[in-house]
């Protein structure tokens, strides 16, 4: 029987590897990136009801430390 190509066998093991990695790396990348995006809406959500509530009355009229 004819063998293949040992070249040819090696180059394909190489892709095989470097396709397995990529695909390892894609996937903690989404994942980095699902977290981090759920960190951005809980800060947006944080920035929207902070914005939305009046500051205490103490912040506004207490003068500053140096009167």
């Amino acid at each position: 029987m004819n063998d293949p190509d040992p070249l040819l066998k090696k180059r394909i093991d190489d892709l095989e590897a470097l396709v397995a990695f990529q695909d390892r790396s894609i996937s903690k990348l989404d994942e980095v990136l699902t977290q981090f995006a759920a960190r951005v809406e809980r800060l947006e959500a944080t920035a929207k009801s902070q914005a939305a509530q009046p500051p205490e009355v103490g912040e506004q009229c207490d003068p500053p430390p140096h009167y």
